[in-house]
């Protein structure tokens, strides 16, 4: 019994000394953050500017020398029943500084120019891709803007100078679906302007969620989250992350690793019988319908698939 509780205390002392000289960071990246955009329906009526809300995206390039692209889910942008488009333009913000920034970069997008100029690409997964820019192989800068693009502020500063807010995640920043694991640790970032509501948030508020990969879907290829998702979500990145610890001379040094892995698509509804019985014993049947917590996604295997078909072509 001493043995043990000798034993007990030796374990206990040698993680206190891991813990007390353990060094985190554990921060989500400025380039995750920064790159989140908040898409609004747009239209002017008597010369002022109005919109409403649709859903979420985020700023993409797969290599600083590649095309840069707003990826959402496509019913943001068009709608599933009739086909049509749900706003023949829309308004794209995005904070170069994710929750610091307080100056948003902002653009209007004439989704008919981009359809006729065929920068703009969709998948029968519910995923739309808009080609933003070209970029300059040699200098990384942005050399052309698409046409229909317009930005409301000084694009010579923000955002293509060296605090672009572009997700680029190359090929080592990236997980496709047979690479993603069940229970692995996920955050995703988004509008959930159905919740503005209430008096602590507002439409246009970035927020984040963390949950687990909870399932995949093998036959759609596409991932299951425990987390629920809410209007205004449809569209916004999900990343991985994993957790590692490394020896450093004054202890020891926890660093996180994310890695993009899908956008939100859709939540999964529960449907509830609920069987009623009256004093007469005649039963019916009423259902409920609701939010059951868990989220698909699309895996990034679709995204860079239609990417690389459209670049390519």
């Amino acid at each position: 019994m001493v043995k043990f509780l000798k034993l007990d205390w030796f374990i206990f002392l040698i993680l206190l000394c891991f813990y007390s000289n353990l060094v985190t960071s554990s921060e989500i990246p400025d380039t995750i953050l920064k790159s989140a955009v908040y898409i609004e329906c747009y239209s002017v009526v008597n010369g002022v500017g109005c919109s409403s809300p649709l859903g979420s995206g985020f700023l993409f390039n797969k290599n600083e020398h590649k095309p840069a692209y707003i990826i959402t889910a496509k019913h943001v942008l068009i709608n599933p029943e009739t086909g049509k488009l749900n706003s023949e333009k829309i308004r794209c913000t995005c904070f170069t500084k994710g929750f610091k920034e307080e100056i948003p970069v902002i653009c209007i997008i004439d989704l008919n120019q981009i359809i006729k100029d065929k920068n703009i690409y969709l998948s029968s997964n519910d995923v739309a891709t808009i080609k933003l820019a070209e970029t300059d192989e040699k200098d990384k800068k942005i050399k052309h803007i698409s046409e229909g693009i317009k930005f409301l502020n000084d694009t010579t500063s923000m955002p293509f100078n060296e605090d672009r807010p572009f997700l680029v995640v190359g090929n080592e920043g990236v997980k496709l679906f047979n690479d993603v694991e069940l229970t692995t640790d996920v955050i995703f970032l988004g509008f959930p302007m159905s919740l503005n509501l209430n008096k602590q948030l507002s439409g246009n508020q970035l927020l984040c969620s963390k949950g687990i990969v909870a399932g995949k879907n093998e036959i759609n290829k596409t991932i299951i989250i425990d987390k629920g998702v809410y209007h205004g979500n449809s569209g916004c990145p999900v990343f991985a992350f994993t957790k590692n610890f490394f020896a450093i001379p004054s202890g020891f040094r926890e660093e996180t690793k994310f890695f993009f892995i899908g956008i939100v698509t859709e939540y999964i509804p529960y449907i509830e019988n609920n069987l009623i019985k009256s004093k007469i014993s005649i039963s019916s049947s009423t259902y409920s319908i609701g939010n059951a917590g868990y989220s698909v996604v699309e895996p990034y295997d679709t995204i860079i698939d239609i990417i690389e078909k459209s670049e390519n072509k």
